[in-house]
């Protein structure tokens, strides 16, 4: 059970190797990942969570969803969302928009493995705004997100295959 003493208190999260160390606040963490807050320690001289299998994520891969525990949101940070002038704040090229999609399937998978539903539906929030996407870009992220089990549909399969029927990537992978 997670017992918070107080809402200013911080959990250092360590992951990578050579060790990386997250600290974001403790009172967010249940509410964003049961996972993460399952493995919360703490005492006298401070709070952690540390576990051999976070240690093989890297600190990269791992800091949106940092940031998302300590603040809802990670960078770059969604602008307008919910309109049609969505977008990524400082993402306009499409070498810009190749990266943010792959990262959004790095951050999706960890969403889902970390069991937290707020920021799979921000991540495909971040990738609506990013259409049209890159082709061999967006089947990359699902190869990431999904590996060779699609398992159980979620927000983001619905999101793929849609767009893939949709905007005729289909025959784009006919050709490839």
């Amino acid at each position: 059970m997670l017992l918070i003493t107080s809402s200013l208190s911080k959990v250092d999260i360590y992951v990578d190797n050579p060790i990386v160390i997250y600290s974001v606040k403790t009172s967010n963490l249940k509410e964003a990942s049961p996972v993460l807050a399952s493995y919360y320690r703490g005492g006298k001289d401070g709070s952690y969570i540390m576990a051999p299998w976070l240690l093989a994520i890297s600190a990269g891969d791992f800091r949106p969803v940092a940031e998302f525990v300590e603040s809802g949101e990670y960078h770059p940070y969604l602008i307008d969302a919910g309109t049609d002038r969505a977008h990524l704040a400082g993402v306009s090229k499409m070498e810009g928009k190749k990266m943010e999609v792959l990262k959004c399937g790095v951050i999706y998978t960890l969403a889902r493995q970390f069991k937290m539903p707020r920021l799979q539906t921000l991540v495909i929030s971040k990738l609506k705004s990013l259409q049209p996407f890159p082709a061999e870009e967006l089947i990359a992220m699902s190869e990431l997100a999904f590996g060779s089990d699609l398992g159980e549909e979620d927000g983001l399969d619905r999101l793929v295959v849609n767009y893939i029927v949709v905007s005729g990537v289909g025959p784009f992978l006919d050709r490839h």
